[in-house]
């Protein structure tokens, strides 16, 4: 009976995944678009509450998660698919984020932001990467690893 919410909680976990990603490329942005000072000032707080919400959303998923289906194999494999379908639509869609300069050429997002700001997108850059790269794995290959690390003792 409770496997009937798996495909309920495989669109949680895509969307986590997906929305995870934009949160953190539109916070870095947000990050980037700031005055020097608050930066100084305020990198390690924003940085902290942008890792905070991206990645303990799919913690607590996480757990809801265990607490159903408990640790099988199929719920491990089909919401680890889950992750990387949301990341791969994430992906896909990265290059439609384009803007249309003067000339009428198409130029992406990020080659504007490199223009205005390089310094900046330097520094943003390692942080960006962790907190990227910290939400695929929690969401893509943790599912799978928890289970090599916890196998279902047999009774």
């Amino acid at each position: 009976m409770r496997y009937i919410l798996i495909p309920i909680t495989m669109f949680l976990w895509f969307l986590t995944t997906y929305y995870g990603l934009c949160l953190a490329v539109f916070g870095m942005v947000y990050i980037v678009s700031l005055h020097w000072i608050w930066i100084l000032i305020g990198y390690p707080f924003l940085i902290g509450i942008l890792f905070g919400i991206s990645n303990n959303i799919p913690a607590l998923l996480r757990l809801l998660i265990l607490k159903i289906y408990g640790i099988n194999w199929f719920s491990c494999i089909v919401h680890s698919l889950a992750g990387a379908l949301g990341a791969v639509n994430f992906f896909a869609k990265l290059p439609l984020w384009v803007l249309v300069n003067e000339q009428g050429t198409e130029v992406s997002f990020f080659t504007v932001m490199w223009k205005m700001a390089p310094l900046k997108i330097i520094i943003c850059t390692l942080p960006f990467a962790g907190i990227v790269i910290s939400l695929l794995y929690s969401t893509i290959i943790f599912p799978i690893s928890f289970k090599f690390k916890f196998p279902e003792k047999r009774v």
